[in-house]
């Protein structure tokens, strides 16, 4: 809670969202109503959504981050493709 108490003093908070969360109409909204809020509470709100696996499974961030270690790709290297979605 400690976060959520000192929100206005961060300048983004990131939401990431799994890939298929765009195609449910309740989380869709949950999405907003959560972006707002952090907005009100004065953050700087950018959203993430991932894309889906290449064979067109979901894709949550474990998975995304997994995947491309596997890969070899390096944690600064995931966290720039990361802020392109």
């Amino acid at each position: 809670m400690a976060l959520l108490a000192n929100l206005h003093s961060q300048k983004s908070v990131y939401s990431i969202d799994d890939s298929d969360c765009l195609e449910n109409k309740k989380v869709r909204r949950a999405i907003k109503r959560h972006g707002r809020w952090l907005a009100y509470k004065g953050a700087t709100v950018k959203y993430i959504f991932l894309p889906a696996r290449a064979d067109g499974s979901k894709c949550g961030l474990d998975d995304f981050i997994g995947d491309r270690k596997a890969h070899g790709l390096s944690d600064e290297a995931i966290r720039a493709e990361l802020r392109h979605h």
